[in-house]
C-alpha cells in the first residue's frame, strides 16, 4: 500500500514539474506587440474647479451719527444706484448743523470788525502823519525864530546885566525850540512807520477773520452733508448685492467724518454689474494658460480669432473660457482670463494658481450666486504630428526617452533602442517630434522569445 501512495506521490510531482516548466517556457517565449507609426493630432483639454466672485466689495460706512431707525434690506438683496439703504435718526446731526450755523454767523461778525479797524487804520495813517508833519514844522518855525532872536540878542554891544539876562533868556528859548524840534521830528518818523504798520496789521487780521470764516462754512458744510446722510444710500454707479450687514435697528453708530479713518461699518455691498470666477489651476497646467491669455490678447489686438473649439461651441479668442457650475447644470456661460496670480496657494500639498476669468454679458448671468461652484474649462492643448501609443515609450533618464523596435537582423525580433524626442500626450497617444519615421514599428510589448543556442 505504502508502494502505491509513494508512486503517486511520485506522478504528481513529475507532471506538476513538466506543467510548470512547459507554462513557464510558453510564458518566455510570447511573442512581442507591435504598432505603427501614424501621422494623427492629440487634443489635452484643461479644466480647474472655480468659484464664483464679485469684481469689487463696496465697504458702507456711516458718515451721520445717531440712531438707527430703519433698515430696508436684507442680506442677498441686490440693490440699485441710489436706493435707500439705511436711515438714521436726524435729531443729533440738526442740533450740529445749528451749531456750525452759529460759528458761521460769528466768523461773518469778527471779519466785519476787521475790516472796519483795517479802514480806520488806514484812515489814521494819513490824519496822524499830516498831524505830526503840522506840529513838526511849527516847531521848526518856532526854532528858526528863537535862534533867530538869540543871533540878534548876541549881536547887540551891551555890557549891562539887564542885557546879559536877555541874552541868557533868547539862548535858553532857542535851546528849548531845538529839543522840541528835534521829538516833533521824531514823533513824525515815527506816525510815518506807524501808520503802515497798522493797515498791514488789521490787513492781516481780515485775513485770519475770513480763514476762521471759511473753516466756519466748511464745518457747516459738512454739518448739512451728514444731515443729509442720515439717508444712507448706494453710491456705487451699478447694481449691488447686499453680502451682510454689520448693525441692527435701534443702534447707535458714530461718522466717519468727525473722525479720520473712524466711523461704523454698517454694510458690504459686492458689484455684481460684472461677474467673476477664480479658477484653481494646477500648477502642470499654469503654463499653458498663461500663453493662452497672451496669444488672445495678442489676437484681439490684430483683430484674429481662433480657431480653438470646444464642446460647447466654437472659441474667438484663445484666452476664452466655457464655465458650467454645479447649481446651473443647463447653463454655459463664456468668459475671458483676466488675470494670473504670481503666487501659489498650496492645500494638502496641491500647489494651484488663481486665474481670474470675466463672465460675459448673459441673461442667465442673474442666476449666477456669489460662491457658486463649477468647472472651467479653457481651450484645449493640441499638437499634431507622428504619434504612438503611450506604452511605446521608455523613459531611460530625466529628460531621455527611448522606443524599443525589432531588429531588421534578427529573425527572432530581438529588440533595438531608439532615442526619440517626445511632445504633447493624452495619456493614450504620444506626440514623436523626432526620432521615428513615418509607417516604422515600435513594440507596444516587446517579446519575450527564448533565443535558441546550439
Amino acid at each position: 500500500m505504502k508502494k502505491i501512495l509513494v508512486l503517486i506521490v511520485i506522478v504528481v510531482v513529475v507532471g506538476g514539474l513538466w506543467y510548470w516548466g512547459s507554462t513557464r517556457r510558453s510564458l518566455l517565449e510570447e511573442e512581442g506587440t507591435l504598432a505603427r507609426v501614424k501621422w494623427g493630432d492629440i487634443k489635452v483639454p484643461i479644466s480647474a474647479s472655480g468659484e464664483a466672485r464679485e469684481r469689487q466689495r463696496v465697504e458702507i460706512k456711516a458718515e451721520a451719527s445717531g440712531t438707527i431707525i430703519d433698515i430696508p434690506v436684507e442680506e442677498g438683496d441686490i440693490v440699485q444706484p441710489n436706493q435707500l439703504l439705511m436711515k438714521i435718526d436726524e435729531e443729533e446731526e440738526a442740533r450740529n448743523v445749528d451749531k456750525a450755523q452759529a460759528a458761521v454767523d460769528q466768523a461773518s461778525e469778527s471779519l466785519a470788525i476787521a475790516q472796519i479797524a483795517n479802514e480806520q487804520a488806514i484812515e489814521d495813517e494819513t490824519f496822524n502823519v499830516e498831524l505830526a508833519q503840522a506840529a513838526y514844522n511849527l516847531a521848526k518855525a518856532r526854532f528858526e525864530f528863537a535862534e533867530f532872536e538869540y543871533d540878534r540878542v548876541k549881536g547887540l554891544e551891551a555890557d549891562d546885566h539887564s542885557s546879559q539876562t536877555e541874552l541868557q533868556r533868547k539862548k535858553t528859548e532857542s535851546l528849548t525850540a531845538k529839543a522840541d524840534l528835534a521829538r516833533y521830528d521824531v514823533e513824525l518818523r515815527r506816525a510815518k512807520d506807524a501808520g503802515p504798520r497798522n493797515v498791514r496789521r488789521t490787513a492781516r487780521e481780515i485775513e485770519l477773520a475770513k480763514a476762521r470764516q471759511r473753516n466756519a462754512e466748511h464745518m457747516l458744510h459738512d454739518a448739512e452733508r451728514r444731515l443729509r446722510k442720515t439717508k444712507v444710500l448706494n453710491n456705487y454707479p451699478s447694481a449691488c448685492r447686499v453680502v451682510r450687514i454689520f448693525v441692527s435697528e435701534g443702534q447707535v453708530i458714530s461718522s466717519a467724518i468727525s473722525v479720520v479713518g473712524a466711523g461704523t461699518p454698517v454694510m458690504e455691498l459686492a458689484d455684481i454689474s460684472v461677474m467673476e470666477v477664480e479658477a484653481q489651476v494646477d500648477e502642470s497646467d499654469v503654463d499653458q494658460v498663461v500663453r493662452m491669455m497672451t496669444e488672445g490678447h495678442k489676437q484681439r489686438d490684430a483683430g484674429t480669432p481662433s480657431t480653438a473649439t470646444s464642446d460647447a461651441e466654437s472659441l474667438r479668442y484663445r484666452d476664452e473660457v466655457f464655465v458650467r457650475f454645479d447649481a446651473l447644470p443647463r447653463e454655459v456661460f463664456r468668459g475671458q482670463i483676466i488675470d494670473i496670480a504670481q503666487k501659489p496657494r498650496i492645500l494638502a500639498q496641491i500647489v494651484t494658481y488663481d486665474v481670474r476669468v470675466r463672465l460675459y454679458d448673459n441673461p442667465g448671468l442673474e442666476s449666477v450666486r456669489l460662491g457658486m461652484q463649477g468647472t472651467v474649462e479653457f481651450a484645449p492643448v493640441s499638437e499634431e504630428g507622428l504619434c504612438v501609443p503611450y506604452e511605446c515609450i521608455h523613459r531611460k533618464e530625466r529628460d531621455r526617452y527611448v522606443v524599443k523596435m525589432p531588429d531588421p537582423d534578427d529573425p527572432l525580433g530581438a529588440e533595438l533602442e531608439r532615442d526619440v524626442v517626445v511632445g504633447l500626450t493624452d495619456g493614450r497617444k504620444v506626440v514623436i517630434q523626432s526620432g521615428l519615421e513615418e509607417d516604422e514599428e515600435v513594440y507596444v510589448k516587446p517579446p519575450t522569445r527564448i533565443r535558441q543556442t546550439d
